[in-house]
């Protein structure tokens, strides 16, 4: 009886051990799947950190882009107000000078009135 026992408790510790061993190595796979895993997140993450840098490296490039476009804006405002200014300059002096010639045609026919004796004036101004 003894005997019977004691190989009941060794078939009841063998069956332990063997459902311990196959917990033991279902936690081992699971130890490496979720190592495998973390190791795959960090992966991702080094390469998530490469796209930001990238793109970081767009955005400066682009500010300084814009601040290129900015500033030619700015200068093409300023030139663009000076040719305005200097169009209404050209303006009134060519109104000015367009004056002077009416005098002076204004003159000559005067004169030219006064060298023929009036005659070819009053015949012009009719």
């Amino acid at each position: 009886a003894t005997h019977n026992i004691r190989q009941q408790v060794c078939a009841t510790h063998r069956n332990w051990l063997g459902t311990r061993m196959e917990q033991l190595q279902f936690d081992q796979f699971e130890i490496e799947t979720r190592n495998k895993d973390i190791a795959k997140i960090a992966e991702d993450v080094k390469e998530l950190n490469s796209i930001f840098r990238e793109c970081s490296l767009l955005v400066a490039q682009q500010g300084t882009l814009i601040d290129n476009i900015e500033s030619n804006v700015e200068q093409a405002c300023g030139r663009t107000s000076k040719a305005v200014d200097e169009l209404e300059e050209a303006n009134r002096q060519h109104k000015k000078a367009q004056s002077k010639m009416m005098w002076i045609v204004g003159l000559l026919i005067g004169a030219a009135a006064v060298a023929t004796g009036g005659g070819a004036t009053a015949a012009v101004l009719a």
